[in-house]
């Protein structure tokens, strides 16, 4: 076989290459995953729950895109000892929120393991 042969094989590769690279660099992920993250907002702006609530949705709706992608993200909005929520978000849409002025800190959430049956 001629190296003519394999050209359109190799051509593929480096297209698909080149796009990989591409999409890495633009920060565009094929399979985006969402994990939880922590929107601290500071202290409570509200002495109204309801309102408290709201302005969570409201924040978190700006980035989704909409009431329903932001009620289907959220899984607490903490609105006694300070104003935050925790959603379901992936990296870009974290790092979205970060930048909103009412935003103080996104963090994502972690899951600590038991080292020990004694407290």
């Amino acid at each position: 076989m001629s190296i003519n042969h394999f050209l359109p094989y190799k051509l593929a590769f480096t297209v698909l290459l080149l796009f990989l690279n591409l999409s890495d660099f633009l920060g565009i992920q094929a399979n985006a995953k969402s994990k939880v993250h922590i929107v601290y907002m500071g202290r409570r702006q509200h002495d109204d729950i309801e309102l408290t609530t709201s302005a969570h949705h409201q924040i978190l709706s700006s980035v989704l895109g909409s009431q329903e992608a932001a009620r289907d993200s959220i899984i607490y909005s903490y609105k006694h000892g300070f104003s935050g929520f925790a959603a379901r978000l992936t990296k870009s849409q974290a790092k979205k929120i970060a930048e909103l002025p009412d935003v103080v800190h996104v963090i994502p959430n972690h899951l600590y393991k038991l080292h020990t049956t004694r407290s």
